[in-house]
């Protein structure tokens, strides 16, 4: 999982990439609802994506390849949300609702999240480590 992240004024963009890319064009879904998961010291420190939108569900692109976490890292996905959590030992505390868009293609499946969040404010020490 690599980060990039982008402060603009209050908010900020942000795109978590689950593989590198593979140079095959990838499609997006957008205005997926999703959380920006938090410790009890505001520390960003995962993201989980529903399967809805403003116009009701979606079905979320699969991860085709094995996803093979790093030492503290965790990823799971089922029909209904996708989550990827920085650090296990730390607990999850709030959840900050945010819209992304989700970048896949039809033969490796989902790439990445892509986050605008209009409001940022966690720290990003947990994120950074990545």
């Amino acid at each position: 999982m690599r980060i990039t992240f982008e402060k603009q004024k209050n908010g900020a963009l942000i795109y978590i990439y689950f593989r590198d890319f593979d140079g095959i064009i990838v499609s997006t879904l957008t205005n997926v609802t999703g959380n920006l998961l938090l410790d009890a010291n505001n520390r960003w420190i995962g993201v989980e994506v529903g399967n809805t939108v403003h116009g009701g569900t979606i079905r979320l692109p699969r991860m085709k390849q094995p996803y093979f976490v790093q030492e503290k890292e965790s990823f799971s996905q089922d029909e209904g949300i996708i989550t990827a959590i920085f650090d296990t030992n730390i607990q999850v505390a709030k959840r900050e609702a945010i819209e992304c868009n989700v970048d896949f293609n039809d033969v490796n499946g989902l790439q990445g999240i892509e986050i605008i969040a209009d409001t940022f404010d966690a720290a990003m020490d947990v994120a950074n480590r990545l």
